[in-house]
């Protein structure tokens, strides 16, 4: 419509057009048998409403009245229920909150089970999303539920949980969206890779380590473990035992980051642990997850993901023992001696073959 469009009085109106374009005014006051809006509905001027209250514009309208839009309606039906905290779950929320959407956050820690809100889910009639926790036996028990498990950790899927709610909710993504999504799916080789400013990926870290909600103790520790000036001392795997009073690694991997390119640096990468939870950070991430540890995978007490090429495996809070902790590090070890060794020895047959054929090829 290239001008304003006036209906006023129209009480048989039931609906607009789809895509409808109003280069003017919108008014619609009156139109009693109207009850929403078209999604995509455009307006450049101002929107009466059929009770008579008028509207600058289209945005203000949907901040003040959402249940005009489809969306708004569709997404009330919906019931989120929130993981473990870190910046992409803070993200999550704001955007729930945001929206109106339905969301019950019971500040759980990583690797959180589905049953903590096993009395929620019996209560809610509409379908329901869990974000990144961990399978119960509630769910289990009742495939009939209309429950959706957003994650991406276990190879579940290749994008980001936030990716995954802004799609369900037709949202777009903003550019720290997209840098958030980035460090959880890849850390800051992610973010390095779309682009980011060193500046970008500092305010990204340190909100992410925030979010998580690392203290000035942690952060302290970090710079204990790894003072200016460490060497390795040539382990395939650099191993970190904390105190229990360490829950947050975030610390350490972002100083183990800067060092990377370090040539003593460990070539198969670096653990870190405590009393209650274990974590690797390295190339042998998904192999751990999907072969070597894959009983505690399926059983939920273990978690993997990351890029693959530089991942990170790790086991839930108090999912196994103090003992167990300590037999799957010494397991990890065994696993990328033998790695570092296999890469030595591809290297030292290729340097004994002048013609360029390796011995490997002609064994």
């Amino acid at each position: 419509v290239p001008r304003g469009l006036n209906l006023h009085g129209c009480t048989g109106l039931t609906s607009l057009p789809e895509n409808l374009h109003v280069d003017g005014n919108l008014n619609l006051s009156g139109c009693t048998g109207l009850t929403s809006l078209p999604e995509n509905i455009s307006v450049k001027g101002s929107i009466t409403l059929p009770n008579g209250t008028e509207y600058d514009n289209l945005e203000s309208l949907k901040k003040a009245e959402p249940e005009w839009f489809p969306s708004y309606n569709k997404n009330r039906s919906y019931l989120f229920l929130l993981g473990g905290h870190d910046l992409e779950m803070e993200r999550i929320k704001e955007i729930l909150v945001d929206l109106d959407v339905p969301f019950i956050d019971k500040n759980l820690g990583w690797g959180a089970s589905e049953d903590a809100y096993t009395e929620e889910i019996k209560a809610w009639k509409g379908q329901i999303f869990g974000i990144e926790l961990s399978p119960g036996d509630y769910l289990k028990e009742h495939p009939e539920i209309d429950y959706v498990s957003i994650d991406h950790h276990n190879g579940s899927s290749d994008k980001s949980s936030l990716e995954q709610v802004m799609e369900i909710l037709g949202e777009q993504m903003s550019r720290r969206d997209l840098l958030i999504s980035a460090n959880d799916k890849g850390y800051i080789p992610a973010m390095q890779a779309m682009g980011a400013t060193e500046q970008e990926i500092d305010e990204i870290r340190a909100a992410d380590r925030k979010a998580q909600g690392v203290t000035a103790e942690e952060e302290a520790a970090a710079k204990d473990l790894l003072p200016d000036g460490k060497r390795f001392n040539g382990e395939a795997v650099a191993e970190f035992v904390v105190g229990d009073n360490i829950s947050h690694f975030s610390p350490i991997t972002d100083k183990m980051f800067l060092l990377k390119d370090r040539p003593d640096y460990p070539s198969e990468g670096y653990l870190i642990r405590n009393g209650h939870e274990l974590c690797y950070y390295g190339p042998l991430a998904y192999e751990l997850g999907e072969k070597h540890f894959a009983d505690l995978q399926a059983k939920g007490k273990a978690y993997y993901g990351g890029a693959k090429e530089n991942g990170y495996f790790g086991i839930g809070f108090d999912s196994i023992s103090s003992s167990e902790n300590k037999e799957i590090a010494s397991k990890i070890h065994s696993i990328a001696n033998l790695k570092k060794t296999q890469k030595a020895c591809r290297e030292l047959f290729d340097k004994m073959s002048p013609d360029g054929t390796s011995l490997t090829q002609k064994r």
